[in-house]
C-alpha cells in the first residue's frame, strides 16, 4: 500500500563536499518498507547522487552526504542543488518533488582574527577575515519557504546557523558581513577570569553550524584573565626548588637512620 511522504525542512541544509555531513530530513509519511531501501537524492535528474538513508522516526530520516558531485569541480563550488528523497519501490519517479536544496560548499581558508584577543568571559564581536583566494558566502536560511523550499537569505541576517568555535572555550553564533569576512560573537565562559593568565583558543569555522574545520584552517585568537602570570622560568625554579627540597628532606632521613644504627650498635657493644 502506497503511503505519502514529503519533505518540510533540512537541518543543516549546507555542507562542504566530501566530509559527509549528516543531514537530517523533516517531514512526514517516513517508514521502512519491507525490501525497499530509503534513499536521499542530491541533484537533477540528469545529474546527481544518491546515498542511502535512514527512517529515525515518521517524521524524520537521516542520511550522509555523498563524497563527490558528478560535474561539479571546487571552482563550481559553492553550488545549490535539488534535494530529494525515496521511500516507494516505484522504478520510474519515486522521488519527492519539492524545492529543498542543498548547498555544496568549499571549506573557507581563515587568515586572521580581528582582534586576535580578548577579555575571557566578555560577549564581544571578532571580525574573521578569508585568506587570500578564498572567501565567504551568504548562508542559507535554517527555515524554509513553506512554497519555495529552502533560500538563500541576505548578508548579515542572524537567521543562519553559521557558528565559530573558540578551542575548548566553546562555540557561539555567527553572520555574514561580506566575502572577505564574517562576524563572530564569543562565548560565555562560566569558570571565572581568575582562572587563566592568557590562552590560545584558534577559532574554527563551521558554516552550516555543524561541520567545523579545525583540521582545514583556524584564526589565531587568544582569551586573557585575571590570573597571576608564572613565567616558564619561575616554573623551572620551582620545580629545581622542590627536587632540592626533596633532596635536603631525604638526606636527613638517611642521616636520622644513620645515627639511629649507630646507637643501635653501641647499645649491643655494652
Amino acid at each position: 500500500m502506497f503511503r505519502p511522504y514529503g519533505i518540510r525542512q533540512l537541518s543543516p541544509n549546507s555542507g562542504p563536499l566530501g566530509v559527509g555531513t549528516t543531514v537530517i530530513a523533516t517531514g512526514q509519511g517516513f517508514s521502512d518498507e519491507p525490501g525497499i531501501t530509503p534513499r536521499c537524492r542530491f541533484g537533477t535528474p540528469a545529474n546527481y547522487a544518491i546515498v542511502e538513508a535512514e527512517v529515525l522516526s515518521y517524521t524524520r530520516l537521516a542520511c550522509r552526504t555523498p563524497d563527490i558531485l558528478p560535474l561539479t569541480p571546487t571552482s563550481a563550488l559553492p553550488r545549490d542543488v535539488p534535494f530529494s528523497i525515496a521511500l516507494s519501490s516505484d522504478e520510474f519517479d519515486p522521488w519527492t518533488k519539492t524545492s529543498h536544496v542543498f548547498r555544496f560548499y568549499d571549506q573557507p581558508i581563515l587568515e586572521r582574527a580581528y582582534p586576535d584577543e580578548m577579555a575571557v568571559g566578555r560577549i564581544g564581536e571578532v571580525y574573521i577575515k578569508a585568506a587570500e583566494g578564498s572567501e565567504f558566502f551568504e548562508p542559507m536560511a535554517i527555515q524554509p519557504n513553506s512554497e519555495k523550499g529552502t533560500q538563500q537569505i541576505g548578508g548579515g541576517s542572524q537567521m543562519s546557523g553559521m557558528r565559530c568555535k573558540y578551542g575548548h572555550f566553546g562555540d557561539a553564533s555567527a553572520i555574514y558581513v561580506n566575502e572577505t569576512f564574517i562576524k563572530c560573537t564569543t562565548p560565555p565562559f562560566d569558570d571565572g577570569a581568575d582562572s587563566i593568565y592568557k590562552e590560545y583558543a584558534g577559532i574554527s569555522v563551521a558554516i552550516n553550524g555543524v561541520d567545523y574545520a579545525e583540521d582545514v584552517s583556524v584564526a589565531d585568537f587568544k582569551f586573557t584573565g585575571s590570573a597571576p602570570f608564572i613565567s616558564f622560568f619561575t616554573i623551572i625554579l620551582l620545580l629545581a626548588a622542590l627536587a632540592f627540597l626533596g633532596y635536603a628532606v631525604a638526606m636527613y632521613i638517611e642521616q636520622q637512620n644513620r645515627k639511629k644504627d649507630a646507637e643501635a650498635n653501641a647499645a649491643n657493644n655494652i
